[in-house]
């Protein structure tokens, strides 16, 4: 197949989904208002002068269709609605594969009618939406968009990365816990932070990991210090997808705390290196984890509630072992990355016949 992606290419999900595709052998070009380098096909940056959000993209739209035009794919994939949907759905491509990426589908369209408006015109001119959890996929159908039209398909893991070969089980009486969402206000690690001094009440030994970057990085270092536990938890910035396994195989604990996920790609990595999950109460995580049985959930807003969920899964070893069979078990049923996008490379073939 010839495809041509939309999406913006400064952000590794959309990376790792176009490669997908080369490396299967289809022909494929990326379009982005956004520079990348991680791409193995042709890649397009359409500059674009300072412009607000909502003017931005529906002026691009125009500087886009030449170049789709002359690629002349058999299937145009734009990744994510606000943005890139909405610029193929103004160029009326067909047939058009729009992929729902979290945010655009449970927190845009909320904000106003106009930008419900802007999530159900889009929807209204795709052939498929692909969509990473049941949750969110009930989201898009209340939009007024047919089932049939929508594949429910979670992103999945890189099971050769993501695994836990060579774990030795870690310490949980001098526990590491980890934090791999991005230091962003949607995912809310503030929340962590603030639980970390009554976690060392209970356990003095334990250490906190909090990967990832983000624009609230230093105001969280700043407020370990205020808090008086600099010297146990550690900000390595953003981290290798191996040494980021690594990571995970040597936690006891994965915390997440996003107040707003779909299918959550950090979970699964977690889940398929062995650390207990304990995670916020919201539906995209309730998917993946049974609260007491192979995980934790606690609930938002609550510093005390998050302590509570930690402290009590590191005094329980039979849950904790359980918790890291039974997880290993799911993500090998449900969540491998090269299975899931196999039934999606499936579905862009339909389109084409």
């Amino acid at each position: 197949m010839r495809i041509c992606f939309l999406g913006d290419a400064s952000m590794n999900h959309v990376a790792r989904w176009v490669n997908y595709f080369v490396d299967r052998g289809h022909e494929c070009f990326v379009i982005s208002l956004e520079k990348g380098q991680s791409f193995k096909c042709p890649f397009h940056h359409v500059p674009m002068p300072a412009l607000p959000r909502f003017a931005k993209y529906p002026l691009a739209a125009y500087l886009v269709s030449s170049l789709i035009r002359s690629f002349n794919p058999d299937v145009v994939n734009a990744l994510f609605i606000a943005n890139y949907g909405l610029i193929a759905a103004i160029l009326g491509t067909r047939p058009l594969v729009v992929t729902t990426m979290g945010s655009d589908v449970l927190v845009s369209p909320q904000r106003s009618p106009l930008h419900l408006w802007r999530t159900k015109y889009v929807l209204s001119k795709c052939d498929l939406v692909t969509s990473d959890a049941w949750m969110m996929t009930e989201r898009i159908v209340s939009f007024g968009i047919e089932h049939e039209k929508v594949l429910t398909v979670p992103m999945g893991i890189d099971n050769s990365v993501f695994n836990m070969k060579d774990r030795t089980p870690p310490s949980l009486k001098e526990p590491v816990i980890i934090s791999t969402r991005q230091l962003e206000p949607l995912y809310n690690v503030w929340q962590l932070v603030e639980a970390v001094p009554e976690i060392l009440r209970a356990f003095p030994g334990a250490k906190c990991i909090i990967a990832g970057t983000g624009s609230e990085q230093q105001k969280l270092i700043e407020a370990t210090r205020r808090y008086a536990i600099s010297d146990s938890v550690s900000f390595p910035g953003w981290v290798k997808p191996e040494k980021l396994a690594s990571l995970l195989r040597q936690s006891a604990i994965f915390v997440s705390t996003s107040t707003s996920d779909s299918t959550s790609v950090s979970l699964l990595e977690a889940m398929a290196c062995g650390a207990f999950p304990v995670v916020s109460d919201i539906a995209g995580n309730r998917e993946w984890v049974e609260s007491g049985v192979n995980g934790i959930l606690f609930r938002l807003g609550s510093p005390s509630s998050l302590a509570q969920a930690v402290t009590s899964a590191l005094s329980d070893d039979k849950l904790v072992a359980s918790a890291v069979q039974k997880n290993s078990e799911i993500v090998q049923k449900k969540a491998l990355w090269t299975d899931n996008m196999s039934v999606v490379e499936s579905a862009f073939g339909i389109l084409t016949r």
